[in-house]
């Protein structure tokens, strides 16, 4: 049996948990009635959270042979494996659109739904951003590449601690949907021009379209980032203006800035500069934690009980630093291929086990629709 993870009081307090959204980003206000009109072609007997499992699947493949191709993010991938994966990431906002009104077609929408979609959401964040970085060739910029990809974690871990400071998740003019299309954009560019078509520079200037690229994407998901903190910290609905669980506004940062502080002191520190010579892995290792504690403020927040501070994804970026503290005797390779394989174990067991809890405490099932009664 799985061991449980949330608590009687946190299973029953879903059950008085109601989602709620505010905003439409520009292109969600078209795109929708695409979404609305597609989704009547869908089976009444296939489950919401199939769809979203299967775009998450089809997203986790695609990306999976671009880093297999391009471990480095220089650009190196095959033209096919970025039209694949653009093509993927459409499906995967397709299918993304399609599950909540799907749910409600069938009658089917629960907390577990939610929490479903805005997991796998997390997953998908990290998987985009790696290959917006791989596309681009960012290899030669290796800090700005990293500091783009923990941005972006920031901004979606944002999403969340507004939910858990007044309840409502906030939606902005210029969000999700419009970066996944600036995301396809750029793959179908890199599939046609390489990684030498964003080192040409921008009207003679001598900035190079890599820069400006990343540059526009990093103040955009920086502005979001900025009015989700704004949200938190003057709409609390809380006593005396606290979050929904009574905590102080401010208490999610501490594990959000300890994993900053980690995924930036181990690359500046690194003896064998890992950030410049496994990219990948070095996300994997140091990064891939932000996708768990998104989690773990989506539960949170969805059950109005307290954040924690400290969790047991920070073992491994811990462990890395300490490593390198004692003047690495364990080979970083194989130190940081160990842990990014015990944060995606760690990461999906929470996220299996949750969702497994959360089905059988509230009698939904999650992959199938239940038989219309007699």
């Amino acid at each position: 049996d799985m061991k449980a993870v949330l608590s009687p009081t946190q299973l029953h307090r879903l059950k008085e948990h109601r989602y709620q959204v505010e905003g439409t980003p520009f292109l969600e206000f078209y795109i929708r009635f695409f979404w609305t009109w597609l989704v009547e072609y869908i089976p009444l007997w296939v489950a919401p959270n199939l769809l979203t499992l299967a775009g998450l699947t089809i997203n986790f493949l695609m990306g999976l042979l671009v880093v297999i191709q391009d471990p480095n993010a220089a650009g190196k991938a095959s033209g096919l494996s970025y039209v694949g994966f653009a093509v993927g990431l459409l499906l995967y906002q397709t299918l993304d659109g399609l599950d909540g009104k799907q749910a409600r077609r069938t009658n089917t929408c629960s907390p577990l739904g939610e929490f479903f979609d805005h997991g796998c959401d997390a997953f998908s964040t990290l998987i985009v951003s790696m290959v917006t970085v791989s596309a681009l060739g960012m290899q030669v910029h290796p800090y700005h590449a990293l500091a783009f990809v923990v941005l972006v974690e920031c901004a979606n871990y944002a999403y969340h601690w507004q939910t858990y400071s007044c309840g409502v998740l906030h939606f902005h003019m210029v969000d999700v949907i419009e970066a996944q299309f600036g995301t396809i954009a750029a793959l179908l560019a890199s599939a046609v021009g390489g990684s030498a078509f964003w080192s040409l520079q921008l009207f003679g200037t001598g900035v190079s379209l890599r820069v400006v690229a990343i540059g526009i994407t990093m103040l955009l998901t920086g502005w979001n980032l900025l009015l989700a903190l704004q949200i938190v910290l003057t709409k609390g609905s809380g006593k005396n203006g606290s979050t929904i669980a009574d905590t102080s506004v401010l208490s999610p940062a501490i594990p959000l800035l300890i994993l900053v502080a980690m995924a930036f002191a181990y690359g500046c520190f690194s003896p064998s500069n890992f950030l410049q010579t496994h990219f990948f892995l070095y996300i994997f290792a140091l990064v891939l934690p932000f996708a768990k504690i998104t989690i773990c403020m989506m539960i949170a927040g969805m059950t109005r009980t307290p954040v924690g501070l400290l969790d047991s994804v920070m073992l491994g970026p811990g462990l890395a630093l300490l490593n390198l503290y004692l003047g690495t005797p364990l080979p970083e390779l194989y130190l940081l291929t160990g842990i990014a394989v015990y944060n995606f174990f760690d990461a999906v067991n929470l996220f299996a086990v949750v969702s497994w809890q959360m089905q059988s405490f509230l009698d939904v099932s999650c992959f199938t629709i239940p038989p219309a009664p007699p």
